[in-house]
């Protein structure tokens, strides 16, 4: 199915979204795209999907400021089209992200790098994922993202980490 050292171009992504499945304080977060028939699947954490929140903002400000244009309504998807497609299969959980920014098709991106398991890992040998997306399609997962987060266990107002209702140890508080 795929290799690593293998780049996946989701060129243009024509659904972008990211969802949680599970408990509420077993939660998986997943990144989904599809592009044509190919529909790629990782897994990150709570905290990178705040991250690509808080990027993803600061990234539409910028482009806003910089490459101002009039936003088209009609092409920011509904909430209800925000759902994982099936299947649910994830390749890899993503060690980290970039979030970036193509001026001249006017194309935000997101370059997904795998995280590396096992002992016998090369560093060079890891997949990476792009998708490539319209700033209507980022404004619909910013919206997204806020539903998922907020679907789960409250962040700690110190800290920002998920709190554990039964233990939740607070790195600023400790």
């Amino acid at each position: 199915r795929w290799m690593s050292n293998e780049v996946i171009d989701l060129n243009p992504t024509e659904h972008i979204t990211v969802d949680a499945i599970g408990k509420p304080d077993e939660r998986t977060f997943l990144l989904q795209g599809q592009a044509g028939e190919q529909l790629v699947t990782l897994i990150l954490e709570q905290e990178q999907v705040v991250a690509l929140s808080i990027a993803g903002d600061e990234l539409l400000d910028i482009l806003e400021q910089q490459y101002s244009r009039e936003l088209n309504q009609f092409q920011i998807p509904p909430p209800e089209s925000m759902a994982l497609q099936a299947p649910v299969e994830p390749l890899f959980q993503i060690a980290q992200f970039q979030l970036g920014y193509d001026a001249d098709r006017d194309y935000l991106v997101i370059i997904a790098i795998e995280l590396p398991t096992g002992p016998e890992f090369d560093i060079s040998n890891l997949a990476v994922v792009r998708f490539w997306f319209t700033r209507e399609q980022m404004i619909a997962l910013l919206g997204q993202i806020d539903d998922v987060i907020s679907d789960g266990s409250p962040l700690c107002p110190a800290c920002g980490e998920p709190m554990d209702p039964q233990n939740h140890t607070c790195i600023r508080n400790n």
